[in-house]
């Protein structure tokens, strides 16, 4: 299993959430490379990201990764409230 799409949250000290990154890996005519795709619209990004899942077969369960990231993260970072939005593709 590779990694064929990264969702990365960009965010502001004094703006806040500023969209999100999408890095699909592309194969072109043989060429190889990261598409770049930005969101301002953070439910857009959702539904895609729901649909990718939807359309791959699963080897993993990713609510128990899901899961297991938020606590590291709460571990790490006691008292401080954990935020964003963690998808896997």
């Amino acid at each position: 299993m590779g990694i064929k799409h990264i969702f990365e949250p960009v965010q502001d000290l004094e703006y806040g959430d500023l969209g999100i990154l999408h890095l699909q890996w592309t194969v072109e005519d043989d060429v190889k490379y990261w598409k770049s795709t930005w969101y301002d619209n953070p439910m857009e990004v959702i539904a895609l990201a729901q649909s990718i899942q939807k359309a791959k077969e699963k080897y993993i369960d990713e609510n128990k990764i899901i899961d297991a990231q938020i606590r590291f993260m709460e571990f790490k970072n006691p008292g401080e409230r954990v935020s964003g939005t963690i998808l896997l593709t």
